[in-house]
């Protein structure tokens, strides 16, 4: 009796790696809508400013928001910033309101996080995402392991 074999090595690491990424893009995709599902809504535009980045290189995914002051709404400012920025401390501050034509005293203001809720909250949905991705493809293997 003859056997003949076959390396599909090649084959199953294509699929595996595009797995990954679909596995990171979903996960983007995901965490994106959660974020804007929390985040504090004014005129929308921090809202509709949410994006996501997969690296394939480094099997990573970076989701954020591309406003300059969404770091300000997440983490807060002043006397309430939850983390303040580099030589600025938690103080408040006087600054001139150009639409009001005056001096405005400030303590800051308080955070609203929306991002770090959207990954921290969702957990386990976000590791059922990533299972779910990697095993596309594969299930011949489960039928192999049945026989």
């Amino acid at each position: 009796m003859v056997t003949k074999f076959k390396n599909n090595t090649k084959e199953v690491k294509k699929m595996l790696a595009k797995n990954i990424f679909n596995a990171l893009d979903a996960v983007g995709f995901f965490v994106e809508g959660e974020a804007k599902r929390k985040v504090p809504v004014d005129k929308g535009y921090l809202r509709d400013s949410f994006g996501h980045e997969v690296a394939d290189k480094k099997n990573n995914v970076r989701v954020g928001n591309f406003l300059p002051y969404a770091v300000f709404v997440e983490k807060g400012t002043g006397i309430f910033a939850s983390e303040p920025s580099k030589g600025t401390g938690k103080t408040s501050w006087v600054y001139y309101d150009v639409w009001k034509d005056e001096f405005v005293f400030t303590y800051g203001q308080k955070p609203q996080p929306f991002l770090m809720p959207a990954i921290e909250n969702n957990r386990e949905k976000i590791v059922k995402i990533i299972a779910l991705q990697l095993k596309k493809g594969f299930e011949w293997w489960q039928y192999l392991m049945k026989q």
